[in-house]
């Protein structure tokens, strides 16, 4: 299993910011690359812009940690195993948010760097705006 961690720094209130991340059911309001979403008990149904789809299971939505667990359960990636979180920790100046990813097979990190990379820079700017 392979671990891809992104973090940022965001200079935004960390409750507004943790706000915009717990509503799981608006996640293309905050990744541009879905255009559309819906929830279906604890499962996210994502659709991107090249019409591909993803199913997620949300396992925790923690206000008091301000912390999201997901996982993917189906997708058009070869994942046999995909588990996430973000978390907002507040600091002095905003916040950090900080995204963790353990998937397998391992040879996927490399091939997704790109597509983690994108999402991570369009995810940071979009909560981060007031």
């Amino acid at each position: 299993m392979t671990t891809v961690h992104k973090t940022a720094q965001i200079n935004a209130d960390p409750r507004k910011v943790w706000g915009r991340i717990a509503d799981v059911g608006k996640v293309h309001d905050i990744l541009p690359s879905v255009v559309e979403c819906r929830l279906d008990g604890d499962k996210r149904l994502c659709t991107f812009a090249d019409g591909g789809q993803l199913t997620e299971r949300i396992i925790s939505v923690d206000a008091e940690l301000m912390r999201l667990a997901y996982s993917i359960t189906d997708s058009p990636f070869p994942l046999e195993y995909h588990a996430a979180s973000m978390r907002v920790v507040p600091e002095a100046n905003g916040c950090r948010l900080e995204w963790t990813t353990d998937l397998k097979p391992d040879a996927l990190k490399e091939s997704l760097a790109p597509l983690f990379d994108q999402l991570f820079e369009q995810l940071t700017a979009r909560v981060g705006a007031q």
